[in-house]
C-alpha cells in the first residue's frame, strides 16, 4: 500500500470517528486491527507483534501530530 493510500485511509477513518468518544473509537479500532492481525498472521508472528506492542508502550510519541506514521 502506497502512502498516498494509507493516508486517504486514515483520513476515512478519522472522519467517521469525528465526534465519537475517542477512548471508545481507540478501543474499536484497537479490537478490529488485533482481530485482523490475528487472523492474518501466524500465531508466532502473532504473538511477536503483541509482543512488541507491549514492550514498546513506552515509546509512543504523542508529540509527532496528526497522520499515520510508517516505520
Amino acid at each position: 500500500m502506497e502512502n498516498n493510500e494509507l493516508d486517504i485511509l486514515y483520513r476515512k477513518i478519522e472522519a467517521i470517528t469525528l465526534g465519537e468518544d475517542p477512548l471508545a473509537a481507540a478501543g474499536v479500532m484497537m479490537a478490529q486491527a488485533l482481530r485482523i492481525y490475528k487472523i492474518m498472521l501466524t500465531p508466532q508472528d502473532f504473538d511477536n507483534l503483541t509482543n512488541h506492542i507491549i514492550n514498546s508502550k513506552d515509546d509512543i510519541n504523542v508529540d509527532q501530530g496528526p497522520g499515520p506514521q510508517l516505520h
